[in-house]
């Protein structure tokens, strides 16, 4: 119910604050990778795909077989090389 909060937020025009619900997630419930995703999601649809990496990486820390997240950091490791060309 709070991630979609956040995303209610975010899609308001209040990125900060969807963002800080976000990490508080993460920091909450660091087991969990729906936090990790959903900030991924936003810091990609504002176009910072090294943050999204940043973000599914921490997520990896805590969570080093969390399918998803490594399906994620691939997509977005391909997103920053494309962008690079």
């Amino acid at each position: 119910m709070v991630l979609e909060g956040a995303m209610l937020e975010w899609r308001a025009g209040r990125p900060q604050l969807a963002h800080s619900i976000l990490r508080f997630l993460q920091a909450s419930m660091p087991s969990r990778t729906q936090p990790y995703m959903a900030r991924a999601e936003l810091y990609k649809k504002e176009g910072r795909f090294e943050l999204a990496l940043q973000c599914i990486i921490s997520g990896l820390s805590h969570l080093p077989n969390a399918g998803m997240l490594w399906f994620e950091a691939l997509q977005l490791q391909q997103q920053l090389l494309l962008r690079m060309e």
